[in-house]
């Protein structure tokens, strides 16, 4: 295995992100009734999918509930219902309109070791991955090449999202 020093990350990894008691920038773009300007595509019962604005690639969204809480067994049944079914719902809309071959979708939990940024307000990351979408760019230059300006991927996804409907059972 090759191990690959990177001691810049120690001051990212051990910079404090969060402030207690200050309102998650998730919620500010969901009271906003302003769903071009935050890239919000879809708002759900629970919970609303935008797309990144600081993607990792190109279509990468973010699946969020509402509610501000930084653990899953935080989330009622309806709200984790809610949060799988947008994932899968985003999964096949990514495929179907960008045409990637490959998804990487996760969650960051726990505390800062996670990597996540916004540790108090749970959310979903879908990432379309494309063969050989990583380069030396963000290694040496700390650069990550973006092949889609952000306004055209949510024009091109806005659409399809329109169509979503999520029924949550009573559970």
């Amino acid at each position: 295995m090759y191990h690959l020093y990177a001691p810049w990350r120690g001051t990212y990894t051990q910079k404090e992100h969060t402030q207690k008691g200050i309102q998650s920038p998730f919620t500010t773009i969901f009271e906003s009734n302003n769903d071009t300007e935050y890239f919000i595509l879809k708002r759900l019962k629970h919970t609303g999918i935008i797309l990144n604005q600081y993607p990792y690639n190109p279509g990468h969204l973010l699946v969020i509930p509402y509610r501000e809480v930084g653990r899953l067994d935080a989330l009622i049944q309806a709200e984790r219902f809610e949060l799988m079914e947008a994932t899968t719902h985003s999964v096949k809309i990514l495929e179907e309109t960008i045409k990637n071959p490959g998804t990487n979708v996760g969650l960051n939990l726990g505390d800062k070791a996670s990597g996540g940024s916004i540790l108090e307000h749970i959310h979903m990351h879908v990432i379309p991955r494309w063969h050989g979408d990583t380069s030396f760019l963000p290694l040496t230059a700390e650069t990550k090449v973006l092949s889609e300006d952000l306004r055209t991927v949510y024009e091109t996804l806005r659409e399809p999202f329109e169509q979503v409907t999520i029924t949550v059972p009573e559970l």
